[in-house]
């Protein structure tokens, strides 16, 4: 059944279809693994990957808010202090940070990091691909090449097993091209440089990047090309928006692609 796609431009769905995006995105593997526990409930969504790792286990704040929002929040903190499990709470930006962040705050988590979601008008994209001597990339569809995707990320990460332990788990699922999410990597020489996630859900195109340490100083031209590749198969697809996570050193190049910066995301823990 094909994905329904937002064409209308109000802000409020736009940012709703982001918040939603991003959190289908997240979960999409935890939902599909049989040794990994996604608990959804109308206030929150819990992940745990029963891996040690901040990273991996996280809780998704939704729109719905309940009058006994501060005794929720200790319960959703004690099920992974009981089991000693590192998590992170994501909150998205239909979520006012400034009532939220402090009962947060009460429970002994800190703010770490804020995320950018930057949008683009795919109808306004015309950028066209150019050669990059020694470099391609390929969608990720094998246990091999999912292997490569954790290799990447280990190297961004402080928590270098955990992430290799995760995609070892995830490397054990079955990929099809027909997916909603789709990986890609990026090959330097054939040496796995680069990964791209596009997810295509909630109506709209999100995606993020990530380069491995030691090709930092290609970053740019990676990233610029891996995005385009991403934003023209999205635009294939039919999708009118596509929004990237990134951070702030990061959005001065995808503001040159077209992005623009409309709301964040903040990580506790």
């Amino acid at each position: 059944m094909r994905n329904w796609i937002l064409t209308d431009l109000c802000d409020d769905n736009l940012m709703e279809s982001i918040e939603r995006n991003t959190t289908e995105h997240l979960l999409f593997f935890a939902a599909r693994h049989p040794s990994m526990d996604v608990v959804m409930q109308e206030d929150f969504i819990l992940v745990d990957t029963k891996i040690p790792s901040h990273f991996f286990n996280y809780v998704c704040t939704t729109r719905f808010v309940p009058e006994d929002i501060e005794s929720r929040i200790h319960r959703t903190v004690d099920y992974f202090k009981e089991r000693n499990t590192p998590f992170s709470w994501l909150i998205g930006p239909t979520i006012p940070r400034t009532s939220f962040g402090p009962l947060l705050e009460k429970t002994g988590l800190n703010l770490q990091e804020h995320s950018y979601s930057m949008i683009l008008n795919l109808h306004n994209f015309k950028k066209k691909l150019r050669y990059i001597p020694g470099f391609r990339v390929q969608q990720a569809l094998t246990k091999s090449a999912i292997h490569d995707v954790g290799l990447i990320y280990s190297t961004l990460r402080q928590e270098k097993e955990a992430v290799i332990a995760y995609f070892n788990k995830v490397a054990t699922l079955a990929f099809h091209s027909s997916d909603p999410i789709r990986i890609f990597v990026g090959y330097f020489h054939d040496e796995p440089a680069i990964v791209g996630e596009l997810y295509l859900g909630a109506g709209i195109a999100g995606m993020r990047c990530g380069i491995r340490r030691q090709f930092i100083e290609h970053d740019k031209e990676f990233t610029i090309d891996l995005v385009t590749k991403m934003l023209l198969q999205a635009k294939e697809q039919g999708y009118h928006w596509a929004v990237i996570k990134a951070f702030e050193r990061d959005s001065d190049y995808l503001s040159q692609m077209g992005f623009k910066h409309y709301c964040e995301f903040s990580r506790y823990q």
